[in-house]
């Protein structure tokens, strides 16, 4: 553990963790750690994790997490719910057609240019941004009062908010390709059957970017919906499979990478649980604060990360500087369009 003395404003912690997100952990040592912040403003204190992906995906994160507070509760817990047996069953049966589905649509699938994917080179260095936290229950009820989940709530606000960011700079962009990670992880019945394993996929997608609120909300809920009863993701962890066990790493590595070129946007939902976490009889991450995620080192253009605890959500921009210059900027934009939304609340 790391003790840092000299972090004490947002500013800091930002600046802190993106220069982080740029420096390797080497790989003759554990592939974690932990930054602590004793004294960083108003009384609080702040304990930083980061760890390579290969230590985890977010949600076996989330669980270790979960696992080690003062009691664990799996109903709490994020992962996949349980799949019925007899999707289970249909999944095996068309497994080869699936698998051949999605490695077309990883390598076939044409790299489309935009704001993001811009073939600018990058520089190395990452800027990030993250808002304060934002209030679930209120986002939970509008969006129950719209008729819609706070995913398809979050996603339309995404569009709005990159619609006006690129209107600002001038790009007239009218959609943006990203990555989905999907966790195929279940979460573990008791504490000690949390695995810390990769079981995260990512399926790919476009959202078209919308200046009116209703007119997207009504777009992600279709195409949200259509998403959910899909067989992709098993396509995708066949595809995962097939790569770990049959391709040699270096190949596996640059087939990675070009698949992750088409993917202007990685747009990742972490779900961390339902309540807020309790260790030593405390409440604990009652303000999210700063999160970012990055997905491949070097080739994603850009992040944008929801953060769930309890009844917070903190959201979080990270690129690379070239990509995107001011991030707090379309942080900004993307509060002041929930502000305006939230206020339809009955």
């Amino acid at each position: 553990m790391t003790r840092l003395d000299n972090i004490h404003t947002d500013a800091d912690l930002v600046e802190f963790m993106a220069k982080q997100m740029t420096i390797r952990i080497p790989q003759d040592t554990v592939q974690w750690g932990y930054f602590l912040i004793p004294d960083f403003k108003d009384g609080q204190g702040i304990l930083l994790f980061k760890a390579h992906h290969s230590f985890s995906d977010g949600v076996g994160i989330g669980q270790f997490f979960m696992g080690i507070q003062d009691e664990y509760d799996p109903k709490s817990a994020p992962g996949l719910k349980t799949v019925p047996f007899w999707k289970t069953a249909m999944v095996y049966i068309l497994a080869p057609f699936l698998f051949l589905k999605s490695a077309y649509v990883n390598f076939a699938t044409p790299r489309r240019l935009n704001f993001l994917n811009n073939n600018k080179p990058f520089t190395g260095r990452k800027n990030g941004a993250a808002t304060q936290a934002l209030n679930l229950a209120k986002i939970k009820t509008l969006a129950k009062q719209l008729g819609c989940t706070h995913n398809d709530f979050m996603t339309a606000l995404l569009s709005q908010a990159l619609h006006e960011y690129l209107k600002e700079k001038g790009d007239k962009s009218t959609s943006v390709d990203m990555a989905i990670p999907f966790s195929m992880k279940q979460p573990g019945a008791k504490a000690k059957d949390i695995r810390l394993d990769n079981d995260m996929v990512g399926l790919h997608t476009s959202i078209k970017l919308f200046e009116d609120f209703d007119e997207g909300l009504k777009h992600f809920k279709k195409q949200f919906k259509i998403m959910k009863s899909s067989l992709a993701p098993f396509g995708v962890m066949f595809l995962a499979l097939f790569a770990q066990c049959f391709i040699p790493l270096g190949l596996n590595k640059y087939a990675v990478d070009m698949a992750m070129e088409k993917y202007s946007l990685v747009f990742s939902n972490a779900f961390l649980s339902k309540k807020p976490m309790v260790y030593g009889g405390t409440k604990q991450h009652q303000d999210l604060g700063c999160y970012f995620f990055s997905s491949v080192p070097g080739k994603c253009y850009a992040t944008f990360t929801l953060l769930t605890i309890g009844e917070t959500m903190g959201v979080g921009c990270y690129s690379d500087e070239k990509v995107i210059p001011d991030p707090q900027r379309l942080m900004d934009i993307f509060v002041k369009k929930y502000d305006d939304v939230i206020k339809r609340l009955k």
